[in-house]
């Protein structure tokens, strides 16, 4: 019994293990508790209450998962999953969190059951479909199918105005908005998106609850007579195809462009015979000279290197004046409202100033030889006939408001096409006006 101390050395162990395995359980040792991955015969409530805007978007395929994009949108009590295999819908169901489990799960169309759905550092785990990360969250989502056709398809709040855009813009592209699964969410199209916004009066309020608005009752107008012509083998409300491109061929004209890209060939020629000479023959350095000398002919050759004295104050000379046009441009409506030092005091950026016109000259090109002539900076976007002017005098859209931004009137006015599509006649009176709601804030013509 000298060593009785090694006899005890067992029994201490196994008493410590039995410790350790009894702090490390829940409720005195038994087995922790674990969600099943799959609930049969799940029955999805949509009158559950829950805030899961966190999870709203678009997301990707990881890891190897066979579905290449998820889209996730509310829906009532929960929200609303798309898993698409390319173009092709592959799986949809709705999620929500399942009483008696608190965790979310997505429930199958197709089966009836409800898998397990985690989220794990930003990533995404649908158990038996895969991983996926977010790429494109859905700003200010409320909820509803209004809300996504205001916020996934334009910047701002959700409105009637931008949901008409969607509708135009499917048409425009071949693409029926009613019968369309990409475009149907939560069993509801954008046509009845849009038809939320219908009053009983038959106009069409702005946003979501608001009074009737002339310019949200224009676009959805536009937006039906849009369907309608699609739908019985008209035309379309816009012809993208009319989009020109200027063309690389056009950009690569003979003059000064092409004469300095021979220099610098020339150039690029001599120093590599000097490196020749020098003995420097390794390869890289002539791929390094020749590299650069592409560089600098494709910036030569592509971009429009002019300086402010050469484009402001003069313009090029123009054809045949087949008479006169005035122009003015105001933001009277952002006077006292908006402390910025390129609101003049009395809101006029350019006086009344006359103009000739030549056969075929339109609204936007007046703009720009007022803004080359006065040197007023000028933005636009688009090309051909659809231009957009985003900013005049450095006023932005947007800059006051979701409804903000610049419209133009001929002889007091406003017209249905694009400022690149009006052509200007004899004695037309052009108003260039700084909006904050879509020009129901504009003074009537005098």
């Amino acid at each position: 019994m000298k060593h009785w101390k090694k006899y005890l050395l067992l029994p201490a162990a196994l008493m410590l293990a039995l410790c350790l395995a009894a702090c490390g359980s829940k409720d005195g040792g038994q087995e922790e508790y674990r969600a099943p991955d799959i609930i049969e015969d799940a029955v999805y409530d949509p009158d559950a209450q829950g805030d899961y805007s966190d999870y709203f978007g678009k997301w990707v395929g990881i890891r190897d998962c066979e579905y290449t994009t998820m889209l996730v949108t509310p829906a009532d009590g929960g929200m609303h999953f798309e898993l698409y295999k390319g173009e092709e819908l592959a799986a949809s169901g709705s999620a929500q969190q399942v009483p008696g489990h608190a965790f979310i799960y997505f429930f199958n169309d197709a089966d009836d059951c409800a898998y397990l759905f985690a989220s794990n550092n930003g990533d995404m785990e649908l158990y038996s479909f895969g991983y996926f990360e977010r790429k494109v969250p859905a700003p200010n989502t409320k909820g509803g199918f209004e809300d996504i056709a205001g916020t996934w398809y334009l910047d701002g709040d959700p409105n009637a105005e931008s949901t008409a855009q969607v509708i135009i813009a499917l048409t425009a592209l071949s693409v029926d908005p009613l019968s369309d699964a990409r475009f149907i969410k939560d069993g509801r199209s954008a046509v009845d998106a849009l038809e939320s916004y219908r009053l009983t009066d038959g106009g069409f309020a702005h946003v979501s609850g608001g009074a009737a608005n002339a310019s949200a009752t224009t676009q959805a107008f536009m937006a039906f007579a849009a369907l309608y012509s699609a739908q019985t083998g008209g035309r379309a409300f816009y012809d993208l195809s009319a989009v020109q491109q200027e063309s690389a061929s056009r950009a690569l004209s003979l003059g000064w462009r092409a004469w300095t890209c021979i220099a610098l060939g020339a150039a690029a020629a001599l120093i590599c015979l000097i490196l020749l000479l020098t003995g420097k023959r390794h390869y890289k350095n002539y791929l390094f000279v020749i590299g650069l000398c592409g560089a600098l002919c494709l910036l030569v050759c592509f971009v429009n290197i002019r300086s402010a004295e050469d484009y402001y104050g003069h313009i090029d000379e123009k054809g045949e004046i087949v008479g006169q046009a005035t122009l003015t441009i105001r933001c009277d409506t952002l006077v006292g409202r908006a402390q910025s030092e390129y609101v003049p005091a009395d809101g006029v950026i350019l006086p009344e100033t006359a103009f000739g016109v030549e056969a075929g000259e339109t609204v936007y090109d007046l703009l720009v030889e007022a803004a080359r002539v006065y040197k007023i900076q000028m933005e636009s976007e688009g090309a051909g006939g659809m231009v957009y002017v985003s900013g005049i005098g450095y006023l932005y859209e947007f800059d006051y408001g979701d409804l903000s931004g610049w419209m133009y009137r001929v002889n007091g006015e406003t017209p249905s096409v694009g400022c690149a599509e009006y052509a200007l006649s004899d004695g037309d009176q052009v108003e260039w006006l700084y909006t904050c709601d879509l020009g129901n804030d504009l003074e009537p013509a005098a």
